[in-house]
């Protein structure tokens, strides 16, 4: 998938969880697509930087960020520039969609590239009734929204669950496919946090999505 290709060449990160009474951190190193936690703060915030799952003031999160990026590297002599974070919204409109796809010829195997090609029709496809849906239900449209999260869940060969279809000589494809939006003005605000800090966003995961395990034992607790 497309997230893993992007993933795979990123050696260190810094994960930032914002919640409405703690901001977590965990600098993180990628080792042969495994995840080493390096170290990780959790610090508590006032309660008015965060108003009804919301940011309210972008500020002094800001700042606090700032601070305590500072310290969580306080120890190290490398400084990440990727930052993955999550988002603070109830406004996250999800789509789940299955898209059938159906192969030319089913007697030869597929290929890597056959794979890289349906996935690529598959999610363009996917993307396209969800767009479609959302305008239907919330009556945003593709202008207002940012898309954060695009994968694959669930791969079926005629009717056969896989988990890697490369090789498979079947016909009938079906792929199942979640996107996850937010409204750009819930997206423009923490894209601006992190600029401010002069980091790069790799990602941002909804709240749901986010990696809890990460933070269960904190090097640092204030």
């Amino acid at each position: 998938m497309t997230f893993i290709k992007k993933l795979i060449p990123i050696k260190r990160v810094i994960v930032i969880d914002i919640w409405s009474y703690k901001i977590k951190l965990a600098l993180v190193e990628y080792i042969n697509n495994q995840i080493k936690i390096i170290n990780t703060v959790s610090v508590r915030q006032d309660e008015a930087n965060i108003i009804s799952w919301e940011i309210a003031d972008i500020f002094w999160v800001w700042e606090n960020l700032k601070k305590w990026i500072s310290k969580l590297l306080e120890w190290y002599n490398f400084n990440p520039k990727n930052i993955i974070v999550n988002i603070l919204t109830l406004n996250i409109i999800s789509s789940n969609n299955k898209i059938n796809y159906e192969r030319k010829d089913r007697d030869f195997e597929i290929n890597i590239n056959e794979l890289d090609n349906i996935i690529y029709k598959v999610e363009n496809e996917a993307l396209k009734k969800a767009k479609q849906d959302i305008a239907k239900v919330t009556w945003f449209n593709d202008v207002d929204m940012k898309l954060i999260t695009s994968s694959i869940t669930d791969i079926t060969i005629d009717w056969y669950r896989v988990t890697n279809p490369i090789w498979f000589t079947w016909k009938d494809i079906t792929i199942s496919t979640l996107n996850i939006f937010v409204p750009y003005s819930r997206y423009n605000i923490i894209n601006k946090i992190i600029k401010n800090i002069q980091k790069d966003i790799l990602s941002i995961i909804p709240n749901e999505f986010c990696l809890p395990k990460l933070f269960e034992k904190s090097s640092y607790a204030y």
